[in-house]
């Protein structure tokens, strides 16, 4: 596969992985090669991008960045676990925007899922998370991720709210609210959009961590938040949630019913017909 000019392909490090590693390259059309023989039986032709398959789950490697450790989603552990253990929603800007409070855990559409903390934050709450991904390097990743944290006792509850789909959330959001194919609620409408466009790199000093950047240079340019924004509008039932740079401008041009401001970034909220 090649995105943005870059080959792309499946890398299976063992060989006992290898049906694992077929499967992924045949769902989404990805190229697979032996891990030892590189590309075209040449060990020393391998590509600067690609995907590893390994007993560990699903990573994704770039060459092109030196020393950069390989994109690997983990919930049991790390970053996100001690995220998970250290905070409350008191002190989450994410989940006051979104509207929990006493006695609502509101059903939410996260339509830029991308590699899944925000989403794994709002289940740890107690939210139903529909989360959508366009790019299908992205969705492996993170559906590798969820299906290791549904097998720890200790996150299985959490990603067990999580139900990733792979697709144009715009078209989803419309076409399979519609159809009532995301189980969301007995109506079937999200209560609430979250949607998290792509940073703009404001200066060298302003990028983004590695991890985001490798991401940003799978998926491209952001060019469809701001559809989704004018599709969530007219769904949503609560709100719809927009994650800016601090200083960033409105989404649409849009100005929020009110925002909850951090240190880096801040969340717009635009009030639904019944919020």
């Amino acid at each position: 596969m090649i995105i943005n000019n870059i080959q792309l392909v499946v890398i299976a490090d063992d060989a006992a992985i290898t049906d694992k590693a077929g499967k992924l390259a045949q769902q989404f059309g990805f190229q697979i090669i032996d891990g030892g023989k590189g590309v075209d039986g040449n060990a020393d032709e391998m590509p600067l991008l690609f995907l590893e398959v390994s007993a560990k789950g699903v990573s994704l490697f770039d060459k092109s960045i030196a020393g950069k450790k390989p994109v690997y989603v983990d919930f049991c552990e790390g970053k996100m676990a001690h995220r998970t253990n250290s905070f409350s929603v008191k002190n989450q800007n994410l989940l006051r925007a979104i509207g929990i409070k006493k006695g609502n855990r509101p059903t939410v559409i996260d339509a830029t899922a991308g590699l899944g903390s925000d989403s794994f934050i709002m289940a740890w709450a107690g939210c139903s998370v529909t989360a959508i991904e366009r790019s299908a390097v992205v969705y492996a990743l993170l559906e590798d991720g969820l299906c290791r944290a549904r097998t720890n006792p200790e996150t299985a509850d959490i990603a067990d709210r999580i139900t990733l789909l792979h697709g144009d959330s715009a078209q989803l959001i419309s076409s399979q609210i519609k159809a009532s194919q995301i189980n969301l609620s007995q109506t079937k409408v999200p209560d609430v959009v979250y949607i998290d466009p792509m940073f703009p790199e404001r200066s060298k000093k302003a990028l983004v961590k590695k991890e985001m950047r490798v991401v940003k240079e799978i998926v491209g340019e952001d060019v469809d938040s701001e559809r989704i924004f004018r599709t969530a509008r007219k769904v949503a039932k609560q709100r719809v949630v927009v994650k800016r740079p601090l200083r960033g401008e409105f989404l649409c041009g849009a100005e929020p019913d009110f925002s909850y401001k951090g240190k880096a970034a801040r969340f717009d909220v635009y009030l639904g017909n019944s919020d």
